[in-house]
């Protein structure tokens, strides 16, 4: 039974809205086109407030150590998204990449390569009976 693959991906802060992802799937281009950041960016910094009004002191703002100046990639507004793909696919290892292509057609480099384990779910089970004593559970799988 031949599913779509669903992929977990990481929204680099550094792209900009106008930006789209490709997919490659074991070698064979994709037609899912995806946005590398959704249209509305919130990225906040330090001496940021909510309302985008910088300033030091008495404003609020986010704590040195969080928004855009925190440790990590995370820390830095990089978010995970989930994307289901538009082809269907075998159960199986898929070899995974991914790209950035800007408006005019640059595209970047590709990712490295993640191998993807694909399996259909099983069938849920039938037959379902309770012993006469009420002390076991039987069930029949496909």
């Amino acid at each position: 039974m031949a599913l779509p693959l669903t992929l977990t991906l990481l929204r680099d802060p550094d792209l900009l809205t106008t930006d789209r992802l490709e997919l490659e799937i074991d070698g064979v281009l994709q037609p899912d086109r995806l946005r590398a950041q959704p249209t509305a960016r919130t990225l906040q910094g330090f001496g940021l407030t909510p309302h985008q009004s910088a300033g030091f002191g008495f404003v609020p703002a986010l704590p040195f150590g969080e928004g855009r100046f925190a440790a990590g990639y995370f820390g830095t507004g990089a978010t995970t998204f989930t994307h289901t793909t538009l082809r269907s696919f075998d159960a199986g290892a898929y070899a995974v990449r991914v790209r950035a292509v800007d408006p005019l057609g640059n595209a970047g480099p590709w990712s490295d390569p993640v191998s993807i384990a694909h399996a259909a779910p099983p069938d849920p089970p039938h037959s379902l009976a309770v012993s006469p004593d009420g002390l076991r559970l039987t069930w029949v799988w496909p």
